[in-house]
């Protein structure tokens, strides 16, 4: 056995399944978040993006590798989407309340992204159900995209928080989250030097630790909403 069958073993009864697991929870985590707002389109299609990342990886042990491939990269293109559409969410909600040049800029380009990547989600889709359609260079723009939006996801969301807090509270409270969104936007890049030296494909190490990267950001979220919450009850009684 290669050490690549060996991977895409440990990534069948591994890797894959714990992928699906961290997915289907961010579908839990957005839709419970977001339950109150899902007549609005946009949360629809947040919500249905979300869903279409676990869905999509559910028929990860299919012995064909190619269609395994898009898969995947459908999977991490949508994850990724997630945090685009919330951009533009909370752009469009700040911007309704105060006219801040920047921010709509920011969301302007965070709607072309989101919309770009679903189109390409789509193609994916494309040519997954149908083997007769090839698109040249598709995967190249798919992970081109990808790593385009996971950088501007990390600039808004510290820009946002600069605007509205100040960069003092960045240094001072956030050092860690944007220690765990910086690992979210590099999660890439250690498979590609891995894969460099050992000439075997890690997609499902890859895959699960994109996941991790991601359930990482959304835990810290919410540990920041429950302590504002309990401080909140605090000082209100």
């Amino acid at each position: 056995m290669t050490l690549d069958d060996q991977v895409h073993f440990v990534g069948n009864v591994f890797c894959m399944p714990l992928a699906l697991v961290a997915s289907f929870s961010l579908f839990q985590y957005l839709l419970v978040t977001y339950y109150r707002r899902r007549k609005e389109w946009r949360v629809k299609l947040l919500i249905f993006i979300a869903f279409l990342a676990c869905a999509v990886i559910v028929p990860f042990p299919h012995p064909n590798r190619d269609l395994y491939m898009h898969l995947e990269d459908t999977s991490e293109v949508c994850s990724t989407l997630t945090f685009l559409v919330q951009i533009v969410i909370i752009g469009r909600d700040v911007n309704r309340k105060i006219k801040i040049r920047v921010l709509r800029v920011f969301t302007f380009v965070g709607e072309f992204l989101s919309t770009f990547g679903l189109v390409l989600c789509v193609l994916n889709v494309l040519e997954i159900v149908h083997s007769s359609i090839r698109i040249p260079g598709l995967r190249s723009i798919v992970k081109t995209v990808d790593e385009v939006s996971l950088v501007f996801i990390f600039a808004f969301r510290f820009l946002y928080i600069g605007f509205s807090k100040g960069l003092i509270e960045i240094w001072r409270r956030r050092k860690l989250e944007v220690f765990f969104y910086l690992l979210f936007v590099t999660h890439d890049y250690p498979f590609m030097i891995i894969e460099h030296f050992t000439q075997a494909s890690w997609l499902p190490v890859q895959a699960l630790w994109n996941r991790l990267t991601l359930v990482f950001c959304v835990l810290h979220t919410i540990h920041n909403k429950l302590k504002t919450f309990v401080l909140f009850s605090y000082f209100s009684e």
